[in-house]
């Protein structure tokens, strides 16, 4: 200080400023992830908030910077903060550890054809190994949760439910075992799913085709047939139960067959009819058996004119119907020549009528009825048509070709006229002319 007069005196003294505020520890929670080998490692930075101090941090620092398997879950981790005055202050974070890593199955099982066992069976059954399956943290085979799943593959792509797969750990043997028990016919694939002790869930896929080898069974084959044939046909026609085939897979069957029950057999032959079934597999298998015709061919060709076929003889004026004329072969030999016939319609001043050379049908009852008409070759003629069979047109043994006509009437009542169906003697080798003629009566009511 400085008195009145102007003396001045001086002293020193120490100020000591010193900092015990403790910095604010500020922490936050996290969550880690634990990598492919069940480790995870944090920094003490990882677990702050923003901690502070007036004159500075100095440093950070955690109770716990490794974490593994055993740590998976919450943790609590103290953090330390430290000012540059070294005050110290801490707070508790909570480390959340967690496992999200799949498991790995070392190898897959391969794709595998196989084949059904044998002729009755539509499914079959495979078995297999999966060598190893590994995770990061869980470690115990058994400890694992393991499912399998099997589906059939359609060719669009489709899928429905096939046999059962089970999938467990053999402590025996030391390896998984997977056995598909049941797989039906085609392409099977079949899924494997392994979950770890955390739940981590992953899985493979590999087919197993089957093939169907076995051929249709047989359930109807008939035995050999003989027929006498007593009356010297040139052919025969023979019936026969049909084979009768089933499939086990339930395959659509399609046929190849020689002769059908009902065809004609040559006489003093011996013949032998093939029915073959085939499944969707390409698969066959074959019904065989023999008919043998006896007797001895004498070719007889005899063509008869028989009876015309008409809903009703009686017409009402203006009213018009068909009549149906049949040609047919009662002998044992087919034509090998044009045939030749007449078609006298009915008198012309109570009936009109029409052939049309083209019908296939002609009404009859109300439905229509199957004509030959296109057959013939046809000629109008002042009574009639004159017909002839085009070439190649053959009438077998017992067989028929007719041809129709309409008729209108358009008489009086008590009208009456005739149709009639003539033969030509001989013609094509016609052995009988005694049988050659047909006639139907008409009138008008």
């Amino acid at each position: 200080g400085t008195d009145e007069y102007g003396n001045s005196a001086t002293c020193t003294s120490t100020v000591t400023v010193e900092d015990n505020v403790a910095p604010v520890a500020i922490c936050m929670d996290i969550t880690i992830q634990l990598d492919a080998a069940g480790d995870v490692s944090i920094v003490a930075g990882d677990i702050d908030n923003g901690s502070n101090d007036a004159c500075g941090i100095l440093s950070l620092a955690a109770s716990q910077l490794d974490f593994d398997c055993s740590h998976i879950g919450a943790n609590t981790v103290t953090l330390t903060a430290t000012d540059v005055n070294l005050n110290q202050a801490t707070c508790n974070a909570v480390v959340t550890v967690e496992d999200n890593v799949l498991p790995v199955i070392n190898t897959c099982p391969a794709d595998v054809t196989i084949q059904t066992p044998n002729v009755n069976e539509c499914t079959a059954n495979y078995a297999t190994t999966v060598a190893s399956i590994t995770d990061n943290c869980t470690t115990n085979p058994t400890d694992f949760t393991l499912s399998a799943k099997s589906v059939l593959v359609g060719p669009g792509g489709g899928t429905s439910p096939s046999g059962a797969v089970t999938f467990v750990y053999n402590s025996g043997s030391g390896v998984y075992d997977v056995t598909a028990v049941g797989q039906r016919v085609g392409n099977n694939r079949v899924r494997l799913y392994f979950t770890d002790l955390e739940g981590n869930l992953d899985s493979c896929q590999f087919f197993i085709t089957v093939q169907d080898v076995y051929g249709p069974i047989t359930q109807v084959c008939p035995s050999n047939i003989t027929n006498t044939n007593p009356n010297n046909m040139c052919q025969v026609a023979v019936n026969f139960p049909q084979p009768v085939f089933y499939d086990p897979c339930g395959s659509v069957l399609t046929f190849t067959v020689s002769h059908n029950s009902g065809d004609l057999f040559d006489a003093d032959s011996t013949t032998i009819v093939t029915w073959t079934a085939t499944d969707d597999q390409g698969n066959t298998t074959t019904c065989t058996f023999t008919i043998t015709v006896g007797g001895m061919c004498t070719p007889v060709t005899d063509f008869t004119a028989v009876s015309p076929v008409i809903q009703s003889s009686a017409f009402l004026t203006g009213q018009t119907k068909s009549i149906f004329f049949p040609v047919q072969n009662v002998g044992n030999n087919s034509n090998t020549t044009p045939i030749t016939i007449f078609i006298i319609k009915p008198g012309v001043s109570g009936f009109t009528s029409v052939l049309n050379p083209t019908a296939t049908t002609l009404p009859f009852n109300g439905v229509p009825a199957a004509v030959d008409n296109n057959d013939w070759n046809i000629t109008a003629l002042a009574a009639g048509w004159l017909c002839t069979s085009k070439p190649g047109i053959v009438i077998p043994p017992n067989g028929f070709s007719v041809i129709g006509i309409e008729t209108t009437a358009i008489g009086v009542s008590g009208t009456t006229g005739s149709a009639r169906l003539s033969i030509q003697s001989g013609t094509a080798g016609d052995s009988n002319n005694n049988n050659n003629q047909s006639i139907v009566q008409l009138q008008i009511d």
